[in-house]
């Protein structure tokens, strides 16, 4: 897929989602879709991360703000573009100086969109979404109550998606695992309903509230 149909795809989405395209977000879709080609197994990661994250909050009827998550989602990981290819590209587990190093993103994409103005809850989702329910995330070991709905949703995305679409039903096993630990129960219950509707009639065109 070209860039201009990659591009297409991602804004007609949004579009058939009710979100409200501003320069900033045209901004942040640009940028995300550049950062994909850092790496091979990023490509389409935009799209898909944004579909089940707008999948999820419609199952919880909207209860996030939409440009908001659709913020947090295009920038959580933007600061990931800017690492060592063989760091991002490293297929097996990290030391615990590459996690240190991976970790630094969090905070430098936060302050990527911090310095746009009026994304205030997107910024708080992206410094909550490697945080677990259960106390021992980072970077500030947030329980459950103290991490933001946004942050909740993002947390599961970017989990599932990094695992790829080779094995769809091992990716929601996995991510079913850390049920109450990693993850929301709750957001979960919602991330099993949006991926049913996502990838059980892959060949239908559909918008997230369909």
């Amino acid at each position: 897929m070209d860039d201009n149909s990659n591009s297409r795809e991602v804004f007609n989405l949004l579009e058939s989602s009710g979100v409200q395209i501003c320069e900033d977000l045209h901004f942040l879709v640009l940028i995300a879709l550049t950062i994909e080609d850092r790496s091979e197994r990023w490509q389409h990661r935009t799209h898909d991360a944004l579909r089940l994250a707008l999948q999820i909050n419609f199952y919880a009827d909207n209860s996030v703000n939409l440009e908001q998550l659709v913020a947090a989602t295009l920038a959580h990981d933007f600061a990931m573009g800017f690492l060592p290819a063989e760091l991002i590209n490293k297929a097996g587990k990290l030391n615990a100086k590459e996690r240190k190093l991976m970790q630094t993103h969090i905070n430098a994409a936060a302050d990527l969109i911090h310095r746009m103005g009026r994304w205030g809850e997107a910024r708080n989702m992206i410094l909550a979404h490697h945080e677990h329910v259960d106390g021992n995330g980072y970077p500030k070991s947030l329980t459950d109550l103290e991490i933001c709905d946004g942050a909740k949703i993002l947390a599961i995305v970017d989990a599932f998606t990094a695992q790829g679409d080779n094995n769809i039903m091992h990716g929601v096993m996995e991510i079913n695992r850390y049920s109450g630990t990693h993850f929301s129960e709750i957001w979960l219950g919602h991330f099993n309903m949006a991926v049913k509707q996502i990838y059980q009639a892959p060949a239908k065109v559909r918008s997230v509230q369909s």
